[in-house]
Order: C-alpha cells, then sequence, then structure tokens
C-alpha cells in the first residue's frame, strides 16, 4: 500500500509561484514598454502594442463587459498573452538586454504607497456590499 505524503508547505509553494509569475508579468510589461521606444524594434511588435492598447481602451470587447465578470476576463486574458507576445516576437539579443534593464529598474526600490490599493479595496467592499443589500 502506499503512503501518502503530507504535503509541505503546499500553501507557500504556491504563493511562492504566483509571487514569481507577478515578477515575471511586471518585467515583461517593462520590457514591452521599453521596446516601444527603442529604434531597435522591429514594426510588428510596436504595432501590436498599438493594437493593445487600443483594445484595451476600445469599448468594443471580444465579450462585452455589461455580463458580469465575463467582459472583465476577457481583458485579464487578452492583454497579458498581448503582452507575451510581444516579448516573443522582439529579437533575441535585444529582449536579454532590456530584460537586464527592467530586472535592474525593478531591483531598485522606491517608496510606496499604499493608498492605492486601500482605495482600491474600499470600492470593491462597498460595490459588494451594495450588490449584497439589493
Amino acid at each position: 500500500m502506499l503512503k501518502r505524503r503530507p504535503c509541505e508547505n503546499s500553501g507557500a509553494h504556491v504563493f511562492a509561484q504566483l509571487k514569481e509569475w507577478k515578477r515575471v508579468a511586471k518585467r515583461d510589461t517593462r520590457v514591452s514598454l521599453m521596446a516601444l521606444r527603442d529604434p531597435r524594434a522591429p514594426w510588428h511588435v510596436k504595432a501590436l502594442a498599438a493594437l493593445t492598447a487600443l483594445y484595451t481602451i476600445s469599448p468594443i470587447d471580444l465579450v462585452p463587459d455589461f455580463l458580469p465578470l465575463h467582459g472583465i476576463i476577457d481583458d485579464l486574458v487578452v492583454i497579458p498573452l498581448a503582452i507575451a507576445l510581444m516579448v516573443h516576437l522582439i529579437p533575441m539579443p535585444l529582449k536579454a538586454e532590456l530584460q537586464e534593464r527592467a530586472e535592474a529598474a525593478m531591483a531598485t526600490k522606491r517608496p510606496h504607497s499604499r493608498l492605492p490599493e486601500v482605495v482600491i479595496a474600499v470600492c470593491v467592499v462597498g460595490i459588494a456590499s451594495v450588490a449584497a443589500w439589493l
């Protein structure tokens, strides 16, 4: 009979993976922004960035926003995929240089305010409270 070992620190492992995913997403977003300003970046990367920005601010979505939760989920999928595709399309030497610069920029600690996070949390709780009350 097989003995099952209890998962040690499985919660900590999940949070470590989420933290790493957040770091990579932040770095890739910085890399895509740096590529837009770099003249060595190919035109198709810049065109994809323009289309992504247009999609982000456009009232036309793949899934309409009036559907609860579905309208937000398509943005949470399409925009990160577009950023990942942009980073993938950057030529390797330029990508390595930009990733190095992004990592260096992320390593410098800047003053951080918690006020925006608190405001967003209060708004979400308020909206959920009103929705539950109705």
